[in-house]
Order: C-alpha cells, then structure tokens, then sequence
C-alpha cells in the first residue's frame, strides 16, 4: 500500500506484486520505483514477522532519480529463511524529525526454494528464457531481476522494456509499468 502526502513529494512504490511474491533465492534482489527525482533520502527496511528488529534498515541519501532502483539483500548479508512472509518497505523521508511525514509503499516477499526438479528447470533455462520461466514457476522477484539484469546490459531493448511494463501490469503497478513503456519509446 502506498500513501502520498501533499504535493511535490513522489511517492515510491515496492515492486512486487500484491499478494505475497516468491523468490527462490535467500537473499534476492528488491527494487523499487521512483516517478520522479527527489533529494529527499530514501528508507528501505525489510522486516521479519518474528523478530524486534528490522533484517535491514538502509538510507539512500538523495539526489535520487525517477526509476527502477534495486537493493541487494546479499550486499548487505540479508538472508530470508524459507516460508515466512517478510514484508519491506519504501520510504521517502521528507522530515527526518517528522517520520509521521514519510511517503511509504510495501510489498511482500516469501523464499521459496525450488524443489530439485524445479530448481534444475530453472537453471538449465538459457539467458534468453530465464525470466519467462521464473514467471511460470511463480518466481515473480527472479523474473523480475533477470529482466531488470538483462536491461542492464541492453538498457535501449525496446522488446526488454515492454516485457518489464507486462510484468508490473500482472501485479497491478501501473504507474511504474507506464514509466517502463516510455523507457521502450526512448525517452
């Protein structure tokens, strides 16, 4: 869920889907997205059920800009245990001594380690394939980090970036689905 409060802040959005996404890797990557730069920092948290205190509690110091971000819960030796539903957070800090200010957004994420059969499927899957079959295992996070990968690599793969915009209109992020099609029009 995500809230905006007053004008001039963008609100950013977990990407992940609305009920609780899967991932087959223990510590995968989260990304996040920005409609628009900001020079607020920006807060990631990620949050076990069971636990006081946060798995990562990480500041971006602005300048910040619009876009797909990504944090990587292995550079930061955050590792999920299997089955539980962690929940993570997006924050952008307009008050540092007001967080009741913050513009939030949250998503869900449960590892989910492939059973052997699976597992073998996914990695025998070549580069061109990988996210398709992430997709059709239910691996929403891994399906999106190998195209967002790959993208990384060919950044002006028009067929990349509509690919990119179909997954986060599965899940209902359209905002950041429109900002991904103008991405695969060049601007």
């Amino acid at each position: 869920a995500a809230r905006t409060l007053g004008a001039g802040a963008p609100a950013p959005e977990a990407l992940g889907p609305a009920h609780v996404g899967a991932s087959s890797q223990e510590s995968p990557n989260l990304y996040w997205f920005l409609p628009e730069a900001t020079s607020s920092p920006v807060e990631v948290t990620v949050v076990d059920p069971a636990a006081v205190d946060p798995l990562l509690e990480l500041t971006l110091p602005g300048p910040l800009a619009a876009g797909m971000h990504r944090v990587s819960l292995g550079e930061h030796g955050v590792r999920l245990a299997p089955g539980i539903d962690y929940r993570w957070f997006v924050a952008l800090v307009r008050d540092p001594e007001r967080r009741s200010q913050d513009v939030v957004s949250g998503a869900a994420i449960r590892y989910v380690p492939p059973a052997p059969e699976q597992g073998a499927r996914l990695e025998a899957a070549p580069p061109a394939r990988a996210a398709h079959v992430y997709a059709e295992s239910g691996y929403w996070y891994d399906s999106f980090d190998q195209l967002s990968r790959w993208l990384a690599a060919e950044p002006g793969s028009a067929l990349l970036h509509g690919h990119r915009a179909a997954l986060l209109d599965q899940v209902g992020l359209g905002d950041a689905a429109a900002f991904e099609r103008r991405g695969a029009a060049g601007g």
